[in-house]
């Protein structure tokens, strides 16, 4: 009877759940998770260091202008600035490059008139070199801003450029991880799904012999074909 009643369910009763699907959503589930968790945790770990190293070549133009500044026997500043020299600052074939010299109490001494110098109030300044985000000339600037004394004196070189370069870096390193990962969800899902597929052969020779059988037949199954399971 066991029998009789299992092949009439076959037939009859309709299919509540589906092996195969249950096992490639268990497993295709935490795949996609992964990927969604390691997908920003990579763009920070690339994009960061990029980020820095271009402040980093910021900082270095603003010391750059240190040797033009130099201080009389009166305590008077003077910045000796070849035009020359002004046009390899400004050089650069996608931002706009800005730079500024102040004195003691803020005093104009060279550079573009107005390029902020000083960071948001609620940013932290730890050494004498400080790096943030402003606008200039309704542009969006990144400054570099670098403390010296002279002469017992407090002076500020500021370095700014505009943003293009790197928004575009910012682009094109989301492209280079996110394509990668595309392509990697893909073969992975492919794979689960074949090794699925594959696995449960012996399973779907089971259904199709129970199919087969009539309700009143009572024949074995065949235990050399059906998995260990």
């Amino acid at each position: 009877v066991p029998y009789a009643v299992s092949a009439t369910c076959s037939k009859t009763c309709p299919m509540t759940r589906s092996l195969r699907k249950s096992l490639i959503l268990w497993l295709l589930l935490p795949t996609a998770l992964a990927l969604i968790t390691f997908l920003p945790l990579a763009y920070h770990l690339v994009h960061r260091p990029a980020m820095e190293a271009l402040d980093q070549a910021l900082a270095d133009a603003s010391l750059a202008l240190i040797p033009h500044l130099e201080v009389d026997e009166l305590g008077e500043p003077r910045f000796v600035f070849p035009a020359a020299a002004e046009q390899v600052l400004r050089t650069d074939r996608v931002d706009a490059i800005y730079y500024l010299v102040l004195g003691p109490s803020g005093r104009f001494i060279a550079g573009d008139i107005g390029l902020p110098h000083e960071p948001p109030a609620e940013q932290e300044i730890h050494g004498d070199r400080v790096s943030f985000d402003a606008h200039f000339r309704n542009q969006r600037v990144r400054v570099v801003a670098i403390h010296r004394d002279i002469s017992n004196s407090p002076f500020v070189f500021v370095t700014a450029e505009t943003t293009r370069k790197r928004d575009q870096l910012a682009v094109d390193l989301a492209v280079a991880l996110i394509l990668p990962l595309i392509f990697f969800a893909a073969a992975t899902g492919l794979t689960i799904w074949y090794g699925i597929r594959h696995a449960l052969l012996p399973v779907e020779d089971i259904r199709r012999a129970l199919h087969g059988m009539e309700h009143r037949a009572m024949l074995p199954l065949d235990t050399l074909a059906a998995p260990a399971e």
